[in-house]
């Protein structure tokens, strides 16, 4: 069996279809609010900017990561190095010096004591009834 891997970076460009512009909302498309591309614009337009929960928790390792609150996220088949499994699971990324720092959403998930490191970070949550977080037409309320 052949395994092939194709990463894809995250285009600071917005696109626009013949149809308008969508994004994706579980495994469907839906079409944006009038307001959503304007915010999607600006957010781009500050190129290089990286998400909150992407970035580097200054000053910690990846030993500050407790094996078992980030483990649990691996399968049985996973075989990747530790550095490779947190990059991979977004909990850390490599600072601009090159280390490798576990990121915001690193510290949250996988510290014991993340408000030692982020004091007024936490995790947002939702649950939805059913089994589809999408409306079924458009005339009902997604949220």
């Amino acid at each position: 069996m052949a395994i092939i891997k194709v990463e894809i970076p995250l285009s600071l460009f917005v696109h626009e279809s013949p149809g308008g512009y969508f994004h994706r909302v579980g495994s469907t498309k839906c079409e944006m609010a009038p307001d959503y591309p304007a915010r999607l614009f600006q957010q781009r337009s500050q190129a290089g900017i990286i998400r909150f929960d992407e970035q580097v928790v200054p000053g910690a390792t990846p030993e500050n990561l407790t094996l078992p609150l980030w483990e649990r996220f691996r399968t049985e088949r996973t075989r990747d190095t530790r550095d490779d499994s947190l990059v991979k699971l977004g909990m850390a990324r490599r600072d601009e010096t090159g280390i490798l720092r576990p990121t915001v959403t690193g510290i949250l998930m996988a510290n014991e004591t993340p408000e030692d490191w982020l004091p007024n970070a936490y995790i947002q949550a939702v649950a939805y009834r059913g089994v589809t977080a999408v409306p079924q037409s458009k005339q009902d309320p997604y949220q």
